[in-house]
């Protein structure tokens, strides 16, 4: 059976799109909806650092790929809004990203359960949340409504938008990686230099 090649540049084509360019699509959802009432067209945004994905990422995304609500439908639209390199920088140091954002921007539009995949400057998710207007928001369930910030309960509130929590797989942490990989490399380094004294 022939097999069909997708390019880098078709996976950004189809799926890298600006806030403006996801509303302007979810707009058109929204005119299949008025026609066709059996058409739910229920959005999601989550949004993060996607640095060393790990199985955690991958985890909450299926999750909310397969989300069931009450009245037995799902979530149409997944969007990742994923944080540019400059905003990496500003909330986790100078050290981070490991990988820039085009190639974890491939890796997150390259999953067969996300639609669109936004990158954005701000260290804050707020201007694209105003823009898309997703109607929901997914996060971790290390997060919680008394976690919200005054100001999140405000915007979530505006724009009609409703928080989702979803368990998140293992704890795992993409700064407690690295950190265990430092120290690994460290221990690696001290026995390299023990066995080279001996040897001497």
């Amino acid at each position: 059976m022939e097999r069909t090649f997708i390019t880098r540049e078709d996976t950004f084509n189809n799926k890298l799109r600006t806030p403006e360019g996801i509303r302007r699509y979810l707009d058109q959802m929204d005119e299949i909806q008025n026609k066709i009432p059996s058409y739910n067209g229920k959005s999601a945004l989550l949004c993060g650092c996607f640095d060393l994905c790990h199985p955690g990422h991958l985890d909450l995304i299926a999750q909310a790929y397969m989300y069931e609500f009450e009245d037995g439908t799902y979530i149409d639209t997944l969007i990742i809004a994923l944080n540019s390199d400059k905003s990496v920088k500003i909330l986790k140091g100078e050290s981070r990203p490991i990988i820039n954002q085009e190639d974890r921007a491939f890796f997150l539009a390259s999953l067969t359960y996300v639609d669109f995949v936004t990158i954005f400057e701000e260290p804050v998710i707020d201007e694209v949340l105003k823009t898309i207007k997703p109607n929901y928001f997914i996060k971790s369930d290390q997060y919680s409504i008394d976690t919200l910030t005054a100001n999140e309960r405000q915007l979530f509130k505006d724009y009609n938008i409703e928080p989702l929590f979803l368990p998140f797989y293992n704890n795992y942490s993409t700064t407690h990686l690295i950190n265990q990989m430092e120290a690994n490399l460290k221990g690696l380094k001290c026995i390299c230099a023990e066995r080279l004294s001996k040897q001497n």
